[in-house]
């Protein structure tokens, strides 16, 4: 049963803060064109 050997974690490593900014934005952009899609599509069609 000794198959699994204690292994030390390897620490990861990190992604830059201006990936993760980079990130953040797009994620802003992608959610505000969303909602402006669904509001533009419920505006058309509700009449």
């Amino acid at each position: 049963m000794g198959s699994h050997a204690a292994k030390k974690t390897e620490p990861v490593e990190e992604l830059p803060d201006s990936w993760w900014h980079k990130v953040y934005v797009a994620v802003v952009i992608t959610t505000i064109v969303v909602i402006s899609a669904l509001w533009a599509f419920s505006r058309y069609f509700s009449s």
